[in-house]
């Protein structure tokens, strides 16, 4: 019997494959592909194959789970809040959250206002109070909202609560005649006049609509603490448009001051 020496064995064939990482895809190695992430390929024919992953692929993959992972996030995120019947977040403030979350905060601030007021209109006065203090701390320009927790202080005996809750309100613009009324009359109420004097003084130099009505309410309350001098310069200041109401404050700091004739030709 002849003896057959065995077959020599190229190195390729002997060696395993080799994986290769590159940044790119088929347009750099040309081989079997899957999904843009590694492919397969020979250096030349009947070699053994090698693998080629594509860091540019892995790159896009990874980027395309989290984008799909916190798409789906955001909308599970605006599904729960749209359990809530007064829901004012829409899905793209979901989406874009991060770079809205205190539009977002402000909405949600909204919403737990409005169940608060819901509550107040069922007589349910605990969870109405909560529920309007934690909605002011997120949306604190609901004005609306800020009066009706204040007249909800002012029926439970806490008038220095009510009047702190309506004076953060006039941190932002002129808030209206309405809830300045409503702040005057707890303010008068705890003879805080001097609270009366510092709002209207903050907001008379800008308003022209209720301009005659802030300088009667100072001039009452100037008259309240006892400075009639005070209250006859801020009447006269408006001279030229001197409506009924302050015609009468003129009258009565003209009295206070002794000034008899002066108030009787007024």
């Amino acid at each position: 019997r002849r003896f057959v020496p065995p077959r020599r064995r190229s190195p390729d064939a002997v060696r395993p494959g080799r994986i290769k990482l590159i940044w790119g895809g088929a347009e750099r190695i040309r081989g079997h592909w899957r999904l843009g992430l590694w492919g397969v390929y020979q250096r030349e024919v009947g070699s053994r194959p090698h693998i080629a992953i594509s860091l540019r692929g892995v790159l896009l993959w990874l980027t395309a789970i989290a984008v799909s992972g916190y798409l789906v996030g955001a909308t599970a995120l605006y599904f729960w809040f749209r359990q809530s019947p007064y829901n004012f977040v829409t899905w793209s403030d979901c989406v874009l959250m991060p770079v809205r979350w205190d539009h977002v905060r402000e909405l949600r601030g909204r919403a737990m206002i409005a169940e608060g007021l819901a509550d107040l209109k069922e007589k349910r006065w605990g969870e109405a109070q909560m529920k309007l203090r934690i909605g002011l701390a997120r949306a604190p320009r609901e004005l609306e909202a800020r009066r009706a927790l204040a007249e909800f202080y002012v029926l439970a005996n806490r008038r220095p609560l009510a009047l702190s809750t309506l004076e953060d309100g006039l941190r932002f613009k002129y808030p209206g005649k309405r809830y300045l009324t409503t702040l005057f009359a707890v303010a008068a109420q705890g003879e805080a006049h001097e609270t009366i004097v510092t709002a209207c003084d903050r907001f008379l130099p800008g308003e022209t609509i209720d301009r005659a009505w802030l300088v009667t309410q100072k001039a009452n309350a100037l008259m309240a603490l006892d400075r009639p001098a005070d209250a006859l310069a801020a009447v006269d200041a408006e001279r030229d448009r001197l409506t009924p109401q302050l015609r009468e404050a003129r009258v009565l700091a003209l009295v206070a001051l002794g000034r008899a004739d002066d108030a009787a030709a007024a």
